[in-house]
């Protein structure tokens, strides 16, 4: 067998797929306190401190509409299930358990399983109905110009707020 045949024929190994959010079903969801790996002191990339920098700029945001409406705001506060943590950025909820959940981006990007994931926790924990969307500063051309909204009062399921703070 030449070098050519062997380096170009095919593997004879199995890769799965990697993905982002856990597919088993979502029972036994609570809060919790921050796991071990996420208290690691490491050094954040410039484009991290930007975003981190724009999220504290919308929970300042949302701490206003949280007075302004009677909710409550809870930011980045961790669930726990299955051995798996997640960490929706922020939720607004109120008496009735109903909540809005918000990632926050400062570049759009599609969030939706990601939100989607969330809901099943949120809904594990006792919240419903909840409304999902993403809060960006900047939009792309993949950002679906029909779902963004520019203020509070036109949020919708998957709606794209483009706030600019």
């Amino acid at each position: 067998m030449s070098f050519m045949t062997e380096a170009f024929k095919p593997a004879n190994h199995n890769i799965k797929a990697k993905t982002q959010v856990p597919v088993n079903p979502v029972t036994g969801a609570k809060w919790a306190d921050p796991p071990t790996f996420a208290k690691a002191n490491k050094k954040n990339s410039p484009a991290q401190v930007i975003g981190i920098r724009y999220e504290r700029r919308v929970e300042k945001a949302l701490s206003t509409l949280k007075e302004d409406h009677g909710f409550t705001l809870t930011s980045h506060k961790w669930i726990h299930f299955n051995g798996v943590y997640a960490q929706p950025d922020f939720i607004l909820s109120s008496l009735s358990k109903a909540a809005i959940l918000f990632e926050v981006k400062y570049t759009y990007t599609d969030t939706s399983a990601q939100r989607k994931f969330y809901t099943k926790l949120l809904k594990e924990l006792g919240f419903g109905p909840i409304t999902s969307l993403t809060i960006c500063h900047n939009l792309t051309s993949s950002t679906p110009r029909d779902k963004i909204i520019h203020n509070f009062h036109d949020l919708q399921q998957d709606s794209i707020w483009q706030l600019r703070i």
